[in-house]
């Protein structure tokens, strides 16, 4: 346990910063119950800043570099997300989109949709 030096926090227990961690937590579990399942049996001094919890959203994401720069310049960058399902729906849509009307130059400049045959009947 490291004591604060100055001012308010002289004497006072203090957070040493070189035993700092963090966790990733999946949105549908509970971040105490979480700590307390996963950090607390191996840390038993550990504990939560709360004020520095952050809520973010991972996107897993493993196309061909030239799709993840234009993933990133055209949606990721424009974007502002609210919650998963509008992050979901976002991407969906964005994805439709690059997949059937956008020109490609492996396709010679046509739209993946004007490639598709039809069906044999």
């Amino acid at each position: 346990m490291v004591l604060g030096q100055r001012g308010k926090a002289k004497d006072q227990p203090q957070a040493d910063s070189s035993l700092r961690d963090t966790e990733n937590v999946t949105l549908s579990e509970d971040v105490q119950t979480y700590f307390e399942r996963e950090v607390l049996p191996h840390e038993s001094d550990a504990w939560i800043d709360h004020k520095k919890t952050k809520v973010a959203y991972e996107i897993p994401f493993n196309p061909p570099l030239s799709l993840n720069i234009r993933f990133r310049d055209k949606f990721l960058n424009k974007a502002l997300f609210n919650t998963v399902a509008d992050t979901q729906a976002m991407a969906d849509s964005w994805r439709w989109e690059y997949n059937t009307l956008k020109t490609h130059s492996a396709l010679q400049g046509r739209m993946p949709l004007e490639t598709i045959q039809p069906a044999a009947t």
